[in-house]
């Protein structure tokens, strides 16, 4: 069994900001992050965001979640930007060597399964418009964050 490494991002760790779970954040997150991505690719399952307009992303097959493609960590930046915040959210990386051969079964993935991470190797989680968590494969990735964000709780 792979070891899964994880760790929480809250809004204070950026600035004095109240406001948890931003588009802004994310994309912070994500830069930070940037050059450890680049062979993944990006799927978004499970996106909530209320604001100016409510926007509800998700895939179906029947009446379950799959995750859309979206792209490379720069698509996903451009696509979180400018989202005022996030009620809910899962960002899967997957390698983009593997991604012609994944074919998400909707009857086995679960978007509320934290240890769900397979066929992906990093996962991010907005939850409840409170804080990012962060699921890597990858120790790197993780050591990377809290080295930027010094208010990293677990």
């Amino acid at each position: 069994m792979t070891k899964i490494f994880k760790e929480t991002i809250r809004g204070s760790a950026f600035t004095k900001e109240d406001t948890e779970c931003t588009g802004q954040q994310l994309s912070t997150i994500l830069t930070e992050i940037r050059d450890l991505t680049q062979s993944y690719c990006w799927y978004v399952v499970d996106i909530l965001a209320p604001g100016q307009q409510v926007i509800e992303l998700f895939g179906e097959q029947g009446d379950k979640q799959i995750p859309l493609n979206i792209g490379s960590t720069e698509d996903l930046i451009a696509f979180v930007s400018p989202i005022t915040q996030f009620e809910s959210g899962l960002f899967l990386a997957v390698n983009k060597k593997s991604k012609d051969a994944i074919s998400w079964n909707p009857d086995e993935f679960d978007t509320e399964d934290l240890e769900h991470i397979e066929p992906a190797a990093l996962l991010i989680r907005a939850f409840d418009t409170s804080y990012f968590e962060i699921s890597s494969k990858e120790n790197a990735i993780i050591d990377r964050l809290v080295n930027k964000f010094k208010k990293i709780h677990m």
